[in-house]
Order: structure tokens, then sequence, then C-alpha cells
């Protein structure tokens, strides 16, 4: 914290920028706030804020084959190997896809033809929808 502070002492005084101290948080003023600096959790305007999910080092055509066929091993065999990334992001879909077929219990077609459309194997989606 005190490098940050001499920091800014030092560009106060060479770039004459006012400096303003509220609550833990220094803003440079005279500028947009291209730098902000705070205590507290994902209150950073550099941030990474809109992060819904992993890119798993691929384009989005390569990200989404390989989540359906981690997702499909993963329901045919019970367990994959893979790494912890690539794992949370299929139990997300995995996920979604048991509560696809929970909720269309009723209506069994409509949850077949939902998972169907995301697994690659058509007989491993009339298991799971008959599992559930």
């Amino acid at each position: 914290m005190k490098i940050w502070i001499l920091f800014f002492l030092f560009c106060k005084s060479v770039l004459n920028f006012k400096l303003k101290q509220n609550v833990s948080n220094i803003y440079i003023m005279n500028r947009e706030p291209l730098k902000y600096i705070s205590n507290k959790r994902n209150t950073s305007l550099l941030a990474h804020t809109n992060k819904n999910f992993r890119k798993l080092g691929r384009d989005r055509a390569q990200r989404r084959a390989l989540l359906r066929a981690l997702t499909t091993s993963l329901l045919r065999y019970g367990k994959i190997v893979t790494t912890e990334a690539k794992a949370k992001e299929t139990r997300r879909k995995v996920d979604r896809i048991i509560t696809y077929a929970k909720k269309h219990d009723n209506n069994r077609q409509y949850a077949y033809r939902l998972i169907a459309n995301y697994v690659y194997d058509r007989e491993l989606a009339l298991n799971v929808v008959k599992q559930v």
C-alpha cells in the first residue's frame, strides 16, 4: 500500500494530479478514471466482470464440441479423466441435462429432444430420460 501511495504522490508532484482518498479507495482526478484501486472484492473497473464460462483455450466451436464429447462420455461411463477446469464446465452441462430430464418428466418426448440435441448418442439420451 505504501508503494502505491508513494507512486501517486510522485504523480501528483510531477504531473499535477489531484488525489482524493475516500474509504480505502484512491481515484485519479482530472482524467477519466483509468485506474481504480480498492481493497474491496469485485469493485475494480479493470476486472473482467461478465465472465460466465471458461474458454478452455479454444474458440467457440472447438469448446462446444469438447464439452459435448465430455458430457456424452460422462453420461455413458459415469466418470472421466480430465483437467479441473474442463470438469467444472462439464459438470455445469451435465447438471443442466439432468435438470431438463427431471423438469420435463411428464413430457418425456420433449426432454428427450432437448437432451438428444446436445449429446452425441441418441440411445444415451433415451436412457437418461428413462432413468431420471
